[in-house]
């Protein structure tokens, strides 16, 4: 997991200096199924994403928001990760 601040090595040019937007497994929102030893997993089928916006500068992630605040922002440039 990525938080603001950090510094992204070998970062492709082209998510650089632009919006990304991408998405991510919620472990809150997921339904999670006891496993082996009594460890829980998120089954593929049982997975709930949630899609983020990250404002990348000179490599460094200097912003991370929801897709609602990326509206208000009225961005309307942004690179799909996935």
């Amino acid at each position: 997991m990525y938080h603001q601040g950090d510094v992204l090595e070998d970062l492709e040019e082209e998510y650089n200096n632009t919006w990304i937007r991408t998405d991510y497994i919620c472990n809150v929102c997921s339904r999670h199924t006891t496993g082996r030893h009594g460890r829980p997993y998120i089954k593929v089928e049982d997975q709930q994403r949630h899609y983020v916006f990250i404002r990348i500068e000179e490599a460094r992630i200097c912003e991370i928001v929801t897709q609602a605040e990326f509206v208000q922002k009225g961005v309307e440039t942004y690179v799909e990760y996935w």
